[in-house]
């Protein structure tokens, strides 16, 4: 190993040639990063003392064997992130420049450090990145219109901040610009003996501005694993369709792989047999698991098989079998918005795909997991162990996965209906993450012809927050046992589509208001033909409620 201090000039020289190798992760800086070293640049050119630099980090590469006629090629291990960027911004650079008339310094950039002139295909571009990223860049580099992807958006950017530059006409300024940017930015450049373990070197290596996820090193691990020249298209038929399934779905970031997501995925799929790994050591069990695979296809085949139920948990992707009754109960456990669950579930729908579960029985026990979690959260109890206790319950299943699920969540305390009920009738509902959630799923529990438009659903307290006079001849005042006992609980609550029409009016008023309502819940309300709403009814409705409720989130005996 050899380190060096150098700049971009002497990174992009005439006789060498930088390739992105497959098993790094895309181009991933945005518009945080960027900002960044455009504040670096113009910390430098605002300086008084024109020496003035920055400095870039490490910079990693490895050479490849060295061929007759050819640039000598380097692959880079670290740094592709910031010598992408500083090429973009070379080409944008390069365009206001062709932009203004200044066809020297334009050329200059070009032919001197983004292209060798003289040579063809991949071999003319001094930077090569991974294919995925390389249409976007090449087309930046060729001066064609780029589409609104990373690299585009960085082009777009970078021309924006040179286009402001005070006196951006003026062939000094940007040729002042162009030498900062080539020789006022210094990087240690390390260069790797061919016969080192990059992969060594990867794996401990943390690039500047955005941290690799445990998916970037599974993904470098597998890579190497595939056979010299063989890797591109082991990327585009195996490793990118599997990670399609976890595209950003941020539409700033529309395309982009969300790292975060495929290693949640990786660290579930591993832990769905019963064994926990901590976060930040699921490359490192994967390693382990990978000694009974040895087989990249093989590897991914399995991967496929299971991110397809594991779409089925994110959402919305429907579950092949049943007749919806599994989609109804994953959806009941992924508004509980607890993933500690996802190793669980995805051995379930496993079973349920391999024939060892019947969906009725799969559904009955993803309903006995909702029916955990919501019951032990409104009984108050503590929920800082789910992320083991699920992934222990996969190693209890057995060959009698309900039974022995529910034996299993009975030993971690499992309130049953009298509990339940009694906590429900007088929790503090409206204050929770769930109190919409709850009302809704009341609603749909009850029979009607024609469902109304839950998406338009707030929740309306019937006895009103702040009392009027009319109210405390009911209830007493704000501040009395009546209004501080049952303001916030289910009794007191229902929902509607118009709470701004029913505001602090009197009981009859709402009562009218009510009658004309689609939810069923709230529409009840006046059926009962009440005239006062005060703390027997509120008492009435609150176990009315929670009797249904039992029936939605089932416990133990169920």
């Amino acid at each position: 190993m050899k380190a060096d201090s150098t700049t971009l000039a002497g990174i992009l020289t005439p006789d060498n040639r930088y390739v992105i190798p497959l098993f790094q992760r895309d181009y991933v800086w945005g518009k945080r990063e960027w900002e960044d070293l455009w504040d670096d640049l113009t910390e430098i050119r605002e300086a008084k003392e024109r020496a003035n630099s920055h400095f870039m980090g490490a910079i990693v590469f490895v050479a490849e064997t060295p061929l007759p006629n050819k640039p000598l090629t380097y692959q880079v291990i670290d740094g592709q992130q910031r010598l992408v960027t500083l090429s973009i911004l070379l080409c944008a650079l390069r365009d206001v420049a062709k932009n203004h008339g200044f066809d020297s310094l334009s050329s200059e950039i070009t032919n001197n450090y983004l292209t060798h002139p003289f040579k063809k295909n991949e071999e003319r571009f001094r930077l090569y990145p991974r294919w995925r990223d390389r249409d976007y860049y090449v087309a930046a580099v060729d001066q064609r219109a780029v589409s609104g992807d990373g690299i585009g958006n960085a082009l777009e950017f970078f021309t924006k901040q040179v286009n402001a530059l005070p006196e951006s006409d003026d062939k000094d300024v940007l040729s002042n610009l162009f030498n900062m940017v080539c020789r006022r930015l210094n990087f240690v450049q390390v260069n790797l003996d061919i016969a080192e373990n990059t992969f060594q070197i990867f794996r401990s290596l943390n690039s500047t501005g955005v941290d690799l996820a445990e998916s970037d090193l599974i993904r470098n691990f597998v890579f190497m694993k595939v056979g010299e020249g063989k890797q591109e298209e082991f990327d585009r038929e195996q490793w990118e369709p599997l990670e399609k399934h976890f595209e950003n779905r941020d539409p700033k970031h529309k395309g982009k792989l969300d790292g975060k997501a495929f290693s949640a995925f990786l660290r579930d799929f591993l832990m769905h047999k019963g064994n926990y790994i901590g976060i930040n050591t699921t490359f490192q069990q994967f390693e382990n698991y990978w000694n009974g695979v040895s087989d990249p296809v093989q590897l991914v085949n399995q991967l496929t098989k299971y991110v397809q139920l594991y779409d089925v948990i994110r959402g919305p992707k429907p579950h092949p079998l049943g007749d919806g009754k599994i989609d109804e109960a994953v959806k009941h456990l992924r508004q509980l918005d607890t993933s500690t669950t996802n190793p669980l579930v995805l051995n379930l729908l496993h079973r349920a795909a391999e024939g060892e579960m019947s969906t009725g029985d799969v559904t009955h026990a993803l309903r006995l997991v909702s029916g955990f979690i919501l019951r032990r959260f409104v009984c108050s109890e503590s929920s800082r162990a789910y992320g083991k206790w699920f992934v222990a319950a996969c190693a209890q299943l057995k060959d009698s996965p309900l039974e022995n699920l529910r034996s299993f969540l009975q030993t971690k305390g499992f309130p049953d209906n009298a509990s339940f009920q009694d906590a429900f009738v007088t929790f503090d509902l409206y204050k929770s993450n769930y109190a919409l959630m709850i009302l809704k799923s009341l609603e749909l529990s009850l029979p009607h012809k024609e469902r109304a438009d839950l998406s338009k659903a707030q929740i309306e307290h019937i006895m009103p927050q702040k009392l009027t006079q009319e109210w405390t001849t009911f209830v007493g005042a704000e501040d009395g046992p009546v209004h501080r006992r049952w303001l916030h609980t289910v009794g007191n609550l229902t929902i509607t589509a118009y709470n701004g029409e029913l505001a602090r009016k009197s009981f009859a008023a709402k009562r009218k208001i009510y009658q004309e309502s689609h939810f069923s819940i709230t529409k009840e309300l006046y059926r009962h033909e009440l005239i006062i709403w005060g703390e027997s009814q509120m008492s009435f409705r609150a176990k009315l409620m929670a009797e249904r409720a039992k029936d939605i989130w089932i416990g133990p005996d169920a």
